[in-house]
């Protein structure tokens, strides 16, 4: 019996044709995987960017409620900076936490003030990477330049907000997320609306 050596012996390597088909390939569907990945990143963060803020606005009212003063909620239109601390025009002279913001880096840092009732918090924060405040029809005045701390929201003691508020979340490239505060009841409602193509 006379074997063939064509099919007994093994293919030990690919092609230089093959290899180059295969990354090419590769490189297609990376090219149409990638931007749907980058775009589903982006809407998480603008996703938690909404919890962050529901978070500190739910914060900034427990403080008034339990504090017995009204706090004051401001943004910096154009940037995700935010900072809440008691109203310093209703406290009598006083010289507690200023709500103005300390440029933190992420998160939430707190910094105590000296009020009549001891030290009462000022908070600053910042939104994920990327995501920015467009602030409209606010009982505050909205009418800052980019870059100026904004108020946008009074929570008052009994746990009430002193204007119904409205604040926009955007991102480049995704959908914006509009947040409002029911001045009643507190209450905070979420909506969400796609991208405006230009």
């Amino acid at each position: 019996m006379r074997r063939n050596p064509e099919k007994s012996s093994p293919r030990i390597a690919y092609t230089l044709m093959e290899l180059m088909l295969v990354v090419g390939i590769l490189m297609i569907v990376s090219a149409v995987t990638v931007p749907s990945i980058t775009g589903m990143f982006r809407s998480v963060r603008l996703d938690g960017a909404s919890d962050q803020l529901r978070g500190a606005w739910a914060q900034a009212r427990a403080h008034a409620i339990e504090t017995g003063q009204p706090y004051d909620f401001n943004v910096t239109s154009g940037t995700g900076k935010y900072s809440f601390g008691p109203d310093t025009s209703s406290m009598n002279g006083g010289s507690s936490g200023s709500s103005g913001s300390s440029g933190s880096s992420g998160g939430m840092s707190s910094s105590g003030g000296s009020g009549s009732s001891g030290p009462m918090p000022t908070e600053t924060g910042e939104l994920p990477k990327g995501i920015i405040f467009q602030t409209q029809g606010t009982g505050g005045s909205s009418s800052g330049s980019s870059g100026s701390q904004q108020p946008v929201a009074k929570f008052m003691p009994d746990g009430t907000c002193l204007h119904d508020v409205e604040v926009t979340l955007q991102g480049q490239g995704i959908r914006t997320i509009q947040l409002k505060i029911r001045a009643l009841t507190g209450a905070v409602t979420v909506k969400s609306f796609p991208e405006r193509k230009h």
